[in-house]
């Protein structure tokens, strides 16, 4: 008599689907470390490889992946979040640096 082995079919499509989120999580990672410069597309990549992250280890046995693009996305969180705060900053610095002699020129002078 044959056996059929349909179960652990079943079970390697459950693995790896579940490898796909770790894979998917870490190649989104590495995109969120390319555009952490650019702040709002920057933060929503790295949010997204953080879920599909977190999602890949609580399903997924290839833990290794998962948490390759939890770090991954955090720290390219860590940059955009940083960068858009100091952008920011810098830019109202450099607004009022710029319009500060124009001002002088346009106050009259008794």
């Amino acid at each position: 008599m044959a056996q059929v082995d349909d179960p652990p079919a079943l079970h390697q499509s459950r693995s790896q689907r579940s490898r796909s989120l770790a894979i998917s999580s870490l190649v989104i990672g590495i995109i969120a470390l390319i555009v952490s410069w650019l702040s709002i597309i920057g933060l929503v990549v790295s949010v997204v490889a953080v879920v599909l992250g977190v999602i890949a280890l609580r399903k997924s046995q290839s833990n290794k992946l998962s948490i390759a693009g939890v770090v991954t996305g955090g720290i390219g969180l860590l940059i955009s979040i940083y960068l858009a705060s100091t952008a920011g900053f810098l830019m109202d610095m450099r607004e009022d640096c710029a319009c500060a002699p124009k001002l002088e020129e346009t106050i009259p002078t008794e």
